[in-house]
């Protein structure tokens, strides 16, 4: 199944019934916080209008407050968290972009250490 054919299947489901769609974005789709992308991806679900949304805010609480939900990469320690969050955003020269949060930084320095294993691939074991 394709991303959009993904896309359109949540809005499908948020079209049916009394449902919605809350989409808390997290360390993997930080990008959602763009309003443009998070345009573009709500237009690809075409869901009914108001059934489905982004959560700007970083979590979602339900209407009686006795629901609480955000992505999880902002919990403890985590490696991956932005301490801006849900506005990781720097500015490189008049462009908006993403802060790349410790952990990404780290994995993507190690990995450009050693090209032989880059090329291979995580996990890989050099060859005898």
């Amino acid at each position: 199944m394709s991303r959009a054919s993904e896309l359109r299947a949540l809005g499908v489901f948020a079209s049916s019934g009394n449902n919605r769609l809350v989409l808390v974005p997290g360390n993997h789709d930080a990008a959602l916080l763009f309003p443009k992308v998070a345009a573009a991806a709500l237009a690809a679900m075409g869901a009914t209008s108001g059934r489905a949304r982004v959560a700007i805010e970083g979590y979602w609480t339900s209407g009686n407050g006795r629901l609480y939900a955000e992505h999880g990469h902002q919990i403890g320690k985590e490696v991956n968290r932005w301490e801006e969050w849900p506005s990781p955003f720097i500015m490189s020269g008049n462009l908006k972009v993403l802060r790349r949060p410790w952990g990404e930084q780290f994995v993507q320095a190690y990995y450009n250490t050693d090209t032989r294993r880059a090329s291979r691939g995580p996990g890989s074991r050099p060859s005898r």
